[in-house]
C-alpha cells in the first residue's frame, strides 16, 4: 500500500503562464502560439507582407500617442458699445407745445397670433369596442373576411351537368329535315342548233357516191392449196 495519501502535483490548478487569459501576474508571460493547418499555395495573397512594424501593435489593436489639436486664438469680447452723448442732436427735434404733423413708421409685417393647438378627438387613442378588448364596455361583433380558400380532397368526378342530354329524336317520333342547297346557274348561253337545222327528209340512207381515182389492179390472193397438182 502507498504512503502517502495525498494528492498529487497534477490536482492543484496552477495558473498559467502562457497567453493573456488567466495569467499568473507574478510569472514571465510566455507567448502562446496557435497550431493551424497548412494552408494550400497558389492565388493572390490575403494581405501585405511583413513591411509593416509590429512593435507597436497588440491583441486590442495598434498603441498610438495622444494626439493634440492647436486652434487659433480667439478674440476677446468687446464690451457694449454704448452711444455717447455727442450722437443725439436735440436741436433737430421741433418744439413740443408747437402742433406738427403725425409722424408714422413703416415696419415690417409681423405674423399674426397663433391659436393654441389643441388637440382634436382623433388624436386621442381610444380603445376599441370591436372584441372583447374593453372590459367595461359592451364588445361587438368583430368579423374577419378571408379570401376564398380551395377545398381540399373535392372528389375529382363528374357532376351531372357535365352529361349531356339524350336526344328526344331517338324514342320519339322524327320531325322532317329539310335541307336549303344554294341557288343553280342559269342555262348556258352557247349558240346550240335549233329545230330548223336539221333536214327529217333527208335522214334514210345514202348510197355509196362516185369517187374519182386512180385504178390499181390488186394481185390474186394465193394459198398453199392453190399450189398442189390437179388430179385427174
Amino acid at each position: 500500500m502507498p504512503k502517502n495519501f495525498g494528492p498529487g502535483p497534477g490536482a492543484y490548478m496552477l495558473p498559467t503562464t502562457i497567453g493573456f487569459d488567466k495569467h499568473d501576474i507574478s510569472r514571465y508571460r510566455n507567448p502562446q502560439y496557435t497550431m493551424r493547418p497548412r494552408c494550400g499555395g497558389g492565388g493572390k495573397p490575403f494581405g501585405p507582407g511583413p513591411q509593416y512594424t509590429i512593435e507597436t501593435v497588440t491583441r486590442y489593436g495598434k498603441v498610438t500617442p495622444p494626439c493634440y489639436t492647436l486652434s487659433p486664438v480667439l478674440k476677446g469680447l468687446a464690451p457694449f458699445k454704448t452711444p455717447g452723448p455727442g450722437t443725439y442732436s436735440p436741436e433737430k427735434v421741433p418744439r413740443m407745445k408747437d402742433p406738427r404733423p403725425p409722424a408714422y413708421s413703416m415696419a415690417c409685417r409681423l405674423q399674426g397670433l397663433k391659436r393654441f393647438n389643441t388637440p382634436g378627438p382623433n388624436q386621442y387613442a381610444v380603445p376599441t369596442t370591436l372584441g372583447p378588448k374593453v372590459p367595461n364596455k359592451p364588445s361587438a361583433a368583430a368579423y374577419t373576411m378571408a379570401a376564398k380558400l380551395d377545398m381540399k380532397g373535392q372528389p375529382k368526378s363528374p357532376g351531372p351537368a357535365q352529361y349531356g342530354g339524350i336526344n328526344a329524336e331517338v324514342y320519339k317520333t322524327r320531325a322532317p329535315l329539310y335541307t336549303m342547297s344554294g341557288r343553280h346557274g342559269g342555262s348556258s348561253k352557247q349558240a346550240s342548233p335549233g329545230p330548223a337545222a336539221y333536214l327529217p327528209l333527208m335522214g334514210g340512207h345514202n348510197p355509196g357516191g362516185i369517187s374519182f381515182g386512180r385504178v390499181c389492179d390488186r394481185q390474186p390472193y394465193i394459198t398453199a392449196d392453190d399450189q398442189l397438182p390437179c388430179i385427174d
